[in-house]
């Protein structure tokens, strides 16, 4: 139980600013582009030609965007969706805890 409730933050947290977002839909797809992460077919294909793909790159932007200070940590982020590589992640020390634990298999 608090009896001193004078630091308790009376503010809503409606009130906090959301962080700021320096990045659009254009920016994850060009470092798609960048990285070949893009199907071959959908590399040379007009960004209004899949809505569907439009949508996705703009929830990237705003999902991830704020939690990037740069691009190339905007693009760090996105290696964790596209760049897996199973080889390299069972080979990290976290992965084999992971494997090693009782029950795990």
């Amino acid at each position: 139980m608090i009896d001193d409730t004078s630091q308790l933050d009376s503010s809503p947290a409606a009130a906090a600013s959301p962080a700021a977002n320096p990045f659009a839909a254009h920016d994850v797809e060009e470092i798609l582009r960048e990285k070949a992460w893009l199907r071959a077919g959908d590399a040379d294909v007009a960004p209004d030609a899949h809505p569907a793909r439009t949508a996705w790159l703009e929830e990237a932007a705003t999902l991830l965007g704020p939690q990037a200070k740069s691009r190339d940590a905007l693009a760090d982020l996105l290696a964790l969706i596209f760049g897996y590589d199973a080889t390299t992640i069972l080979a990290t020390p976290d992965a084999q805890a992971v494997v090693l634990r009782s029950g795990s298999r």
